[in-house]
């Protein structure tokens, strides 16, 4: 069996634990079409209710709603898996794809390559979800967290008592259930975050169309916004993107995330941030703070993360990251 085979069936069997009889539907383009292949493949092993859907066959990309036929499946699934490239403007049709699956368990694949089916879905899906269910017990509770690493990022982050943090195992398993495959993070939506962040890594359509930045991008978020005339670094079409994409939105600004990764079998930046969030550190995002999940009560269209490497992480005084590395 191939690595992007073994990668579908741990997608498939492990992570989505689809059972016989169960009905299965597949997002997939003509983009990344070998994925959708193999994820197809792996699935009609277990059961043969399996639906896939291509999204060119329904109009140009960016798509700009959710297809009717498309909508119709995802509301009678018990399994979904969406599995294609990220496009630029395409991120609100995902959003309202979500809504549409009711208690479907959800497998959430924007921007996956053969690259990331061979290395982050290779992963032991048993040590990440132990990290990740440890990690998550640990900061129940906690209230305050500062994050530093040797490029200069160094900031300051509040948490509110009552929004929720969610951990991302890679095991969906129960109704309603969802993640991003490859997984491994622990999240939470902050009330305020402040200081500065330098990242080599941007999310959304970012990382597929200038991968890891070199140099990095530096900036200052001051009480929770980032605050566009201090984005230095990467190269001018980066800055300018950048800039264009947190103002696109009355809230694109606003700190909307606050992750750190546990896929222990990550080691390196490979350009794509479905993968890349997941390295032990820490990533931040800016714009929607998924309230129906964190509880934060409010929204924005748009949500592109920040990836922060070699991290040391301190939440209430005690340390829990160095250079990358937990101390739990």
């Amino acid at each position: 069996m191939s690595k992007l085979e073994q990668g579908a069936r741990n997608a498939i069997e492990t992570c989505m634990g689809v059972k016989p009889g169960e009905s299965v539907v597949l997002v997939t383009d003509r983009k990344v079409p070998e994925v959708g292949d193999a994820l197809e493949k792996a699935a009609r092993k277990v059961t043969d209710k399996v639906h896939r859907f291509v999204l060119e066959e329904f109009g140009p990309r960016p798509l700009v709603e959710v297809p009717k036929a498309l909508a119709d499946a995802a509301e009678r699934a018990d399994v979904s898996l969406w599995a294609a490239a990220s496009v630029k403007g395409e991120l609100p049709v995902r959003m309202a794809y979500r809504k549409h699956l009711k208690s479907a368990r959800h497998g959430h694949m924007p921007g996956v390559t053969t690259q990331l089916m061979e290395m982050g879905m290779n992963a032991d899906y048993d040590a990440v979800a132990d990290l990740t269910m440890r990690l998550f017990h640990r900061v129940q509770g906690v209230r305050k967290a500062r994050v530093t690493n040797p490029n200069g990022t160094d900031f300051e982050v509040v948490f509110h008592p009552d929004w929720k943090w969610l951990p991302d195992t890679g095991k969906f398993h129960a109704k309603g259930d969802w993640g991003n495959l490859p997984a491994g993070e622990v999240y939470t939506a902050p009330v305020w975050l402040h200081g500065t962040i330098v990242t080599n890594l941007l999310g959304d359509f970012f990382s597929e169309k200038y991968e890891e930045l070199v140099p990095p991008l530096r900036f200052e978020v001051r009480d929770s916004k980032v605050q566009v005339d201090t984005i230095t670094g990467g190269n001018p079409d980066v800055v300018r993107e950048f800039k264009e994409y947190l103002l696109s939105d009355p809230m694109g600004t606003r700190a909307g995330e606050f992750a750190m990764g546990t896929n222990l079998g990550l080691t390196k930046l490979v350009g794509n941030l479905l993968q890349d969030e997941k390295i032990p550190g820490v990533h931040v995002a800016f714009g929607n703070p998924y309230g129906d999940q964190t509880g934060a009560p409010w929204n924005a269209r748009t949500h592109v993360d920040v990836v922060i490497l070699d991290t040391d992480v301190w939440l209430d005084g005690v340390q829990v990251q160095k250079r990358g590395k937990y101390a739990l």
